[in-house]
């Protein structure tokens, strides 16, 4: 289920962006992430913040994330308390994005619900494995078996197009319907590497999904920036979950939904051949949890974001926080996302692109008045060997000189 939010997050993040230029890279700039907990809800598994992480290839934890790349998101810690059989979950998500903001005075913003989604004429709309639901007074799209939506959501984030998850099933990435059906009481360890396509892919799929919203409210939205608040909650039941069809076989009004049905009634029906799959997936929803249920677990993620397709905003946006842990090509500074893990970047290093890899940035081969001794002086008394290799592969002055200790 993480893994079907962080895709959410970025198609959300994506379909409300203004970017504009014909480039096929894009960046999404993650400003104060936070997790918290609801209130209400009694933990049966505990996840802190310092444990959640994505970091790039080199395990490297990222402040923007650039498309295309390749990241993996990390869970290094969840505490479960208790055995947690028969697993659903419901989620929502809120963007909020700035309208009115005069310094520090007055900051008016524009919420709005994304998941479900508001339909132009009324109603909400989830993705095909889930339905909505309202609990507590607000609405959620409700997974009514985790391990049968974490299989269907690898398989579409597998899909020919692009593959999402392109280390599923290796070692230290096996699918979490495998283990679902048996989660004790331990600590578990979970990563996933996430493979982001390109620009208009990431478009194309945004646009797809998001084609209910009006052009007007869309317009509202499309400022590129913002906060995505997503709260996600999990519910473990003593007995399985209904599945879908045999829900559709005992409602008479929603047994025309089965697939493969042979019923003459069914074909003779011209409206929706007797189905209304909105409405069945609706009752399928609120009856699919059985038994004596509860909440184990509820946890919202709530960052800032920028979404842009302009080098300058990601430098500005990196010196603007003082990110030093990794130099990259938008010179100096610092950044937290490594532009070197796209997959089309086949010319890129350790240490950073190369001139070839378009990275947007300054790029500087020829090092000013430093004579190529010079270089090779300063490179040798450079004590961190990841610097060192970047500063023998592309030379840049400024940071070289002052890894080196001065040229």
């Amino acid at each position: 289920m993480s893994t079907n939010i962080l895709y959410l997050m970025i198609i959300i993040l994506i379909g409300y962006s203004n970017a504009q230029n014909n480039g096929d890279k894009l960046w999404i700039l993650l400003d104060d992430p936070s997790v918290f907990t609801c209130r209400g809800v009694n933990n049966k598994f505990q996840i802190d913040q310092k444990d959640v992480s994505i970091t790039n290839s080199r395990g490297r934890q990222v402040h923007y994330l650039e498309a295309p790349g390749e990241y993996v998101l990390n869970f290094r810690n969840i505490r479960v308390d208790q055995p947690l059989p028969n697993l659903s979950g419901q989620t929502n998500g809120i963007l909020q994005v700035p309208i009115i903001s005069v310094g520090q005075v007055l900051n008016w913003d524009f919420p709005y619900q994304l998941i479900p989604e508001k339909q132009v004429f009324g109603g909400y709309k989830c993705d095909k494995a889930s339905a909505p639901v309202t609990d507590g007074g607000k609405q959620y799209c409700r997974y009514c078996d985790l391990c049968v939506t974490s299989e269907q959501v690898d398989q579409v984030l597998n899909s020919p197009r692009h593959k999402y998850l392109p280390n599923e099933g290796s070692p230290n990435e096996q699918p979490f319907d495998r283990v679902c059906h048996q989660i004790d009481a331990r600590s578990y360890t979970m990563q996933r590497t996430i493979s982001l396509p390109d620009k208009k892919t990431l478009e194309d799929e945004a646009n797809a999904k998001f084609s209910g919203v009006g052009g007007q409210l869309k317009k509202k939205l499309a400022g590129g920036k913002g906060k995505l608040q997503m709260e996600t909650q999990v519910i473990s039941s003593k007995q399985a979950p209904l599945d879908r069809q045999s829900a559709y076989s005992q409602n008479p009004s929603c047994r025309c939904c089965v697939p493969g049905v042979n019923d003459l009634s069914c074909k003779m029906n011209f409206i929706n051949r007797g189905c209304n799959k909105d409405a069945c997936d609706a009752q399928y929803s609120q009856d699919c949890i059985r038994g004596n249920s509860q909440k184990v677990g509820c946890y919202t993620v709530q960052f800032n974001y920028i979404v842009t397709d302009k080098p300058e905003e990601v430098k500005a946006f990196l010196q603007k926080h003082n990110y030093q842990d990794e130099y990259n090509d938008f010179g100096g500074g610092g950044g937290g996302g490594s532009s070197n893990n796209g997959r089309g970047n086949s010319n890129s290093n350790r240490g950073g692109q190369n001139s070839r890899s378009g990275g947007g940035g300054n790029h500087q081969n020829g090092g000013g008045n430093n004579s190529q001794g010079d270089q090779q002086r300063c490179i040798s008394r450079i004590r961190d060997e990841r610097f060192k290799r970047f500063c023998n592969v592309k030379w840049q002055q400024n940071f070289c000189c002052q890894q080196c200790g001065g040229c």
